[in-house]
């Protein structure tokens, strides 16, 4: 019996040492890749592992407090960074937390290019629903995105010509039709995964209510606690402006009959 026991012993002691041996090595691997999450949290946890697991490294960067770039080693993927220079192409994801809603990110993760015109990052629509809760969760334990103030902008004065009807045309098809709907309805592509439900611009009372300045505002700085992002970085000023040209044409059923055949819109005086 006691030789028994002492074999048992042996053996846990070997089992034991290589249970410790992987724990730390999870462990380093976990911290190289700063999941930035509180000790037991299980679910960003398997996001930090979705995220190494779908090769999420090689086109967003993680970066350390000073600044630089991780290397791929030191995110315990073992690879060589620079031969993936080329590819680091999305944006850094050290201040990801809290800079979009979690329905955005989803929106973003099942169809890229309908939240984010021109994106190149592939769908990640057939990932498990509990695998797309985690990598969300993951992305949002990262450092918070810095608050910053909006200055005000004067909406600038354009002419409403067709040029600049079809012009702000282009911009909502690229930009606003995967949530909004390429009618303007709120049905956009990804519409239903957002809450609550994009605005749908074919209201014509809520429309009407509506000044030019409160949409150029909407689209600059986007709604607060929502999906809707500011575009006050990515549009000019300009471009802006001759989005809400076109947003209000969802609300001129007629006017925008006109525009879409070219055709000078009718006068209205007597």
């Amino acid at each position: 019996m006691r030789h028994q026991v002492s074999n048992w012993s042996w053996r846990e002691v070997i089992l034991a040492g290589f249970a410790g041996a992987f724990l730390a090595a999870g462990a380093w691997i976990g911290v190289s890749a700063r999941p930035a999450s509180p000790a037991g949290d299980s679910l960003t946890a398997r996001g930090a592992a979705v995220f190494r697991r779908e090769r999420c490294f090689f086109c967003h960067t993680m970066e350390k407090e000073d600044g630089r770039r991780m290397k791929d080693e030191e995110l315990g993927f073992g690879l060589q960074s620079t031969s993936f220079d080329l590819a680091h192409s999305g944006p850094d994801l050290r201040e990801a937390g809290g800079r979009r809603t979690d329905d955005w990110h989803l929106a973003h993760l099942v169809h890229p290019s309908a939240v984010v015109a021109g994106s190149a990052m592939p769908s990640f629509a057939d990932l498990p629903p509990e695998d797309l809760r985690a990598l969300i969760a993951f992305l949002q334990s990262q450092s918070q995105w810095p608050e910053t103030a909006s200055t005000p902008e004067a909406v600038p004065a354009i002419d409403d010509t067709l040029d600049n009807y079809r012009e702000g045309r282009g911009l909502y098809l690229a930009q606003c039709a995967g949530c909004h709907g390429e009618g303007g309805n709120g049905i956009g592509v990804v519409g239903p995964l957002l809450r609550p439900e994009p605005r749908d611009f074919t209201d014509v009372a809520w429309m009407h209510k509506q000044s030019g300045e409160r949409l150029f505002a909407v689209i600059a700085d986007g709604v607060p606690r929502t999906a809707m992002p500011g575009y006050r970085d990515t549009l000019s000023a300009t471009d802006r402006a001759r989005l809400v040209l076109y947003l209000r044409y969802f609300g001129d059923p007629v006017g925008r009959q006109f525009m879409e055949q070219g055709l000078p819109r009718p006068s209205t005086a007597p």
